[in-house]
């Protein structure tokens, strides 16, 4: 998943984050890179919940693993995929 998503962090834009939402997205985002780093950078070894393989294509109605719809839309001019149940 992003490092949004596994924050629980919305993305449309609240500035500055709270410090609370800062330190998760510190941490999940350190848990994010050392997973990473531990597979070699093989997508093909990154866990299957991540969004990375699911945020290719804009397909309509896809979901994560666990059945969470996921949302592309346009924010600050770049397409992003999201999940609004877990995002806030």
């Amino acid at each position: 998943m992003s490092c949004a998503t596994h924050s629980k962090i919305g993305i449309t834009g609240r500035h500055p984050l709270p410090l609370g939402e800062v330190r998760r997205l510190r941490d999940r985002l350190h848990d994010i890179i050392a997973r990473a780093v531990a597979a070699n950078a093989d997508s093909d070894r990154f866990p299957r919940s991540w969004l990375f393989h699911l945020r290719w294509g804009r397909r309509v109605g896809i979901t994560t693993a666990r059945a969470e719809a996921i949302i592309h839309e346009t924010i600050g001019g770049r397409t992003t995929a999201w999940v609004p149940s877990r995002q806030r």
